[in-house]
């Protein structure tokens, strides 16, 4: 099902009403002024790149996004280009983007480390950037495809000569995706017996088990599995060097703070 017709302003009005707040609140989370964000609702006015960024943060979705919407607003006003750049031709940017999804964030990061036998969930957090409404889809591990070897991004978990980590479940439901929402998406996982570096990969999928999106990189897992006493001791140490690391950014802190009180005073240069 294509939905073609969502504009800046509903899906702002949208966000509002989902996550029960008002737009003066939005602007304040975006940093951004009041009758900025009223401007940038408004179908006769552009929107800077930066209000825009700054906007897609608060809101926890893709940037790209919102300048789609933001293109649509000038396409549909008559203009080949919007005012962010009118030396670029937009619909570059959104080419073949009737059905698209953008990684917005995740837990446990790359490289985290996990004690052996531990059991524990990743989440992706992902949006539908197209025209596209998700449904009856699934996201499926990719952990023994052929495919993952040809993947670029991915040489690097590869060559590090890591083991693939098998899930609890091998595919998971995604429930229905309304355009420009965001989904999360959870996968059980438990960690091997003995220490490795473990990887695993998932893409999008139909029902019939086709690939949504087979030439854009999935998300992934990867982590490092150590012996309870390694990741005791590793847990420690990290303790200790992000209290030595707040110390001393404090220390810089109060020391620039006071270097400013002084130039604001005129009791010292700002070049010293």
């Amino acid at each position: 099902m294509r939905v073609n017709n969502l504009t800046l302003k509903e899906f702002i009005y949208q966000y509002c009403h989902k996550n029960q707040v008002s737009i003066n609140k939005l602007a304040t989370y975006a940093n951004i002024s009041r009758s900025s964000l009223y401007n940038m609702m408004e179908d006769n006015k552009s929107s800077t790149l930066i209000n825009l960024i700054k906007l897609a943060h608060a809101m926890q979705v893709h940037p790209q996004f919102l300048l789609k919407l933001e293109w649509k607003k000038h396409l549909f006003a008559g203009h080949l280009a919007t005012a962010i750049d009118p030396l670029i031709e937009p619909e570059t940017w959104f080419h073949n983007q009737k059905d698209n999804a953008h990684f917005i964030s995740e837990t446990i990061a790359d490289g985290s480390i996990m004690r052996t036998d531990e059991t524990f969930v990743k989440t992706w957090r992902i949006q539908n950037t197209g025209e596209t409404i998700w449904e009856n889809r699934w996201l499926v591990c990719q952990n023994h495809d052929k495919r993952i070897h040809n993947e670029p991004k991915l040489q690097t978990f590869i060559s590090e000569r890591c083991f693939v980590l098998t899930p609890k479940q091998t595919r998971i439901a995604i429930p229905r995706t309304e355009v420009g929402d965001t989904v999360d998406l959870s996968v059980e996982f438990t960690a091997p017996s003995v220490p490795a570096n473990v990887f695993s990969y998932w893409k999008m999928a139909e029902e019939n088990g086709e690939l949504c999106f087979p030439d854009s990189i999935g998300v992934y897992l990867y982590v490092q599995v150590v012996s309870s006493g390694h990741a005791d001791a590793n847990k420690q140490t990290n303790k200790q060097t992000n209290k030595q690391t707040n110390k001393q950014t404090n220390k810089q802190t109060n020391k620039q703070t006071n270097k400013v009180k002084n130039i604001l005073t005129g009791s010292t240069s700002i070049f010293s």
